[in-house]
C-alpha cells in the first residue's frame, strides 16, 4: 500500500516549503526562510511522528526514505548558506567595531 493521501499532502507541502527555503536562502531572503520554516516545522512533527503508520511495505518505505533524504539534503544546503552569511555578518560587525574603536581613540586624542 502506498503512502496515504493525508501524509502525501503533508509531504508535498513540506517539500514545497523546503524548496521555497532553498530558493529564498539563495537570494539571501532570510525572512522568507524563517517564515517557511515556522510553517514547516509543525508539519514535519505531525507528519513524521509515527513512521510506522506511513510505510507498510518495502516500496512505500523506499519512497518515504527518498523523500526524507531530499528534505534533509536541501536543509543542509540552506544551513550551509546560513552559516556563510553568519560568518560574513560577523566579519562585518568586527570590522565596524574596529572602525568605531579607532574613531573613538582618534576623538580622545584630539581632545
Amino acid at each position: 500500500m502506498p503512502i496515504d493521501s493525508t501524509h502525501r499532502e503533508q509531504i508535498s507541502r513540506i517539500q514545497e516549503l523546503t524548496r521555497l527555503m532553498d530558493e529564498a536562502s539563495g537570494l539571501n531572503d532570510w525572512d522568507a526562510v524563517t517564515s517557511a520554516e515556522q510553517e514547516r516545522r509543525p508539519l514535519i512533527s505531525s507528519c513524521f511522528a509515527d513512521l510506522s503508520q506511513m510505510a507498510d511495505g518495502p516500496e512505500s518505505a523506499a519512497e518515504l526514505q527518498k523523500l526524507i533524504l531530499e528534505i534533509i539534503s536541501t536543509d543542509r544546503q540552506v544551513s550551509a548558506r546560513a552559516e556563510q552569511v553568519r560568518t560574513l555578518v560577523g566579519n562585518e560587525l568586527q570590522s565596524i567595531s574596529r572602525g568605531h574603536t579607532v574613531s573613538q581613540a582618534y576623538i580622545q586624542n584630539q581632545g
